[in-house]
């Protein structure tokens, strides 16, 4: 999170984007989601090529006790990411 978040705004650019996009000033490239949040009404638009991938990543120390439920997260994404 940046000094511009809050709990129900992750991220203040993609907000300023899809803003710029509603005045007609621009467009944006954001993940479906966006569709869903408050304010005015934007239009979707799918992109079919050029394909978009997001490389996701998960972190962690081997050597620190990993929770049950970290463990399950963790073979959740893996399950469910690989292409």
């Amino acid at each position: 999170m940046n000094d511009r978040d809050t709990p129900d705004r992750p991220s203040g650019r993609p907000m300023a984007a899809a803003l710029a996009a509603i005045l007609s000033l621009g467009v944006a490239v954001l993940p479906k989601v966006a569709l869903t949040l408050p304010g005015p009404a934007v239009r979707g638009v799918r992109l079919v090529a050029p394909r978009l991938t997001r490389i996701v990543a998960l972190a962690r120390n081997t050597t620190r006790y990993e929770s049950p439920a970290a463990r399950t997260f963790a073979e959740f994404l893996r399950a469910r990411l690989r292409p």
